[in-house]
């Protein structure tokens, strides 16, 4: 036989061993959801979410959520009033880094962005300072169960890859559901927890060789797989919300909770 057919076969059974040694692990992943709230706030923590998310995998995907959330805004039209005077909201915003990629989407549009921890909103300010969008996008620290707005008064509201770290989403759904104007556009994306085994794969790996130190000391990535919800979950939580007009998508590896709320 040819050592270029000794070769194939010798490629054919390693390829074979990794894909059983691969489905092997994937059969052992956790099905029930598991809240995953430990060490999520600590200082070295939130230095690592900053340095993941410079990179450059991770800026493409804030520019598709970005370019998505201005695809829907411009889809469902503006809400009633003529020009946008109403703010749009990141929910759950850490280093700031989408809240800005929105600014740099729609010129002119004024961001804040939410979260609790006083480090990772320090860092949001600095990347905002940074790349000279002071002003034009602003932070504040309060939880998702009760938002810094009046009634009706937000315009767009984006969440990305936060709803699995809400102590009481159906709460903090009312409480979006509250603040949002009518007519004003929502997209909440996260990761599902029922995703195939090549994202799920890729997840593991991650947390053994890519992702920082201290996310893998938290169990991060696939911590945060586990405690996300999968597309029928999202759907039972939005339809016992105050939250109006919504409709749950599904991709490989993430879902989102979408729509123009008219109440």
């Amino acid at each position: 036989m040819r050592a270029r057919s000794w070769l194939a076969i010798l490629g054919g059974v390693a390829a074979g061993l990794t894909v059983g040694a691969g489905m092997g692990i994937y059969s052992r992943r956790s099905r029930l959801r598991k809240p995953h709230f430990a060490g999520a706030e600590t200082p070295g923590v939130a230095a690592a979410r900053g340095r993941l998310a410079s990179w450059p995998a991770m800026r493409a995907m804030r520019g598709l959520l970005a370019g998505r959330a201005a695809r829907l805004a411009d889809a469902y039209g503006r809400a009633p009033g003529g020009p946008r005077p109403a703010p749009w909201v990141e929910l759950g915003c850490g280093t700031g880094q989408l809240a800005l990629a929105l600014a740099q989407k729609v010129p002119g549009v004024h961001v804040v962005g939410i979260d609790r921890p006083a480090q990772v909103l320090a860092q949001a300010r600095d990347a905002a300072a940074a790349v000279g969008l002071v002003g034009a996008v602003t932070f504040e620290s309060s939880d998702a169960r009760a938002l810094p707005f009046p009634d009706d008064s937000v315009d767009m509201l984006v969440s990305a890859c936060s709803l699995h770290h809400w102590a009481d989403p159906a709460a903090a759904l009312n409480e979006i559901a509250r603040v949002l104007r009518p007519g004003a556009v929502f997209l909440i994306c996260d990761l599902r927890r029922d995703m195939g085994p090549l994202p799920w794969l890729a997840l593991w790996l991650a947390g053994r060789a890519i992702v920082p130190r201290e996310l893998r000391g938290i169990g991060e990535p696939l911590g945060s797989r586990n405690a996300a919800y999968t597309a029928g979950e999202a759907a039972r939580l939005a339809q016992g919300s105050a939250l109006c007009g919504w409709r749950v998508t599904a991709g490989i590896a993430w879902l989102t909770i979408e729509g123009q709320h008219w109440p």
